[in-house]
């Protein structure tokens, strides 16, 4: 039996511990986070009211995380079950840890994956525009070039993916990644033939809003960022230059207001810079980073993550289980599930700074036969 509220002198840990994995694993739903580790965590059947005290979730919450969580398309599977005389619920994970943690790694490099499916058609309005100047060649490159490079990162982000069990089972895998896993031959564009409708008063301007509105929403709905850093922070790889608060209004449509706002944000977080031309009283600014840091930015943010969610587990939530009276048993099993914790998490650390190092050979090869050729 789970020790009530009352009961348990652990409690506050358990609690403590599932709001760090709230907080630390930020590509997923939150109740989903607490629900199904406070399974993991107890390691034996749990009813829904069990789940509501040790969560701190309300009933609705709970109920409704369970049905996503026991459903067949769920990537976390949960079992619904009943004990022999009782008319109780009880849900209970059937598999490994190390399976879930190896479900929420996969997921989490899912979001590492930035869409390029409409890239063909702003090169084919590009195409169709009556001026063809340096400004509209230079978009039609930067296209050219971010669906190459994003084609090639969701190949090697695939291959990670679908090689982390094996990884899972022998860590000692990671260290013999190389260049050559990856075969050429999955790099070769596709010819695509399809029929684009296109605006007759079409411009270089509304295909470059256009195309930052698409990846924008994506980017934004899917990792949580504010969707006007992501807008901004993508024009300034597209223009390959210094611009101003002007032109970024322009093309973005954001207000003065908004784009200032955002642009001492950029600032702060150290994207851009600030840049200042001779005998020229307006501000420019440009990005510090290159496309390829762009791209990879998602796999390093999750690297740091492990690699702090590894000491706060080790250093903070480990020792307090020692330093903390209860139940033998239950420290116990608290104890090693916390072991395993660190044990996943170290992996997690070499595996995505593993996937970060060769991902970065593989687009900087690409982009200096490029530049050579």
């Amino acid at each position: 039996m789970v020790p009530t509220l009352t009961q348990s002198p652990l409690l506050n840990i358990k609690r403590n511990y599932l709001n760090f994995m709230e907080q630390t694993l930020t590509w997923f739903d939150t109740s989903l986070i607490r629900v199904l580790f406070t399974l993991l965590m107890e390691k034996e059947p749990l009813t829904q009211d069990q789940l509501i005290s040790l969560t701190g979730l309300n009933r609705a919450t709970v109920s409704d995380t369970l049905s996503k969580l026991t459903e067949s398309t769920s990537k976390f599977l949960v079992f619904q079950t009943r004990k022999k005389g009782e008319r109780k619920k009880y849900y209970h994970c059937p598999q490994d840890l190390s399976i879930y943690f190896q479900n929420l790694l996969q997921e989490g490099l899912e979001l590492t994956k930035i869409s390029s499916e409409q890239i063909p058609e702003y090169l084919y309005r590009l195409s169709l525009l009556k001026t063809q100047n340096f400004d509209t060649q230079s978009f039609k490159n930067f296209l050219d070039e971010y669906q190459r490079a994003t084609t090639y990162f969701h190949i090697a982000v695939t291959f990670f993916q679908k090689n982390l069990g094996n990884y899972v089972t022998n860590p000692y895998l990671i260290s013999k990644i190389s260049e050559k896993d990856f075969n050429e031959d999955n790099f070769k564009d596709d010819e695509i033939n399809i029929d684009y409708s296109v605006r007759s008063n079409d411009s270089l301007d509304m295909i470059k809003r256009d195309f930052l509105n698409n990846q924008a929403s994506s980017q934004h709905s899917r990792i949580g960022k504010r969707k006007e850093l992501v807008t901004m922070g993508l024009l300034f790889f597209i223009e390959g230059k210094p611009i101003t608060q002007n032109y970024i209004s322009k093309i973005t449509g954001y207000s003065r207001s908004t784009v200032s706002i955002t642009l001492s944000d950029l600032l702060k977080l150290n994207i851009i810079q600030l840049i200042k031309k001779p005998k020229d009283r307006k501000k420019y600014y440009e990005s510090r980073y290159t496309l390829i840091d762009n791209l990879l930015s998602t796999i390093r943010v999750m690297n740091r993550i492990f690699l702090k969610s590894r000491e706060i587990v080790k250093n903070q939530f480990l020792l307090n289980i020692k330093n903390t009276e209860g139940d033998k048993k239950e420290k116990s099993k608290l104890e090693r599930f916390m072991i395993e914790n660190i044990r996943f998490f170290d992996l997690f650390v070499d595996y995505t700074r593993s996937c970060n190092d060769i991902v970065n050979k593989l687009l900087s090869k690409r982009a200096l036969s490029k530049n050579k050729a």
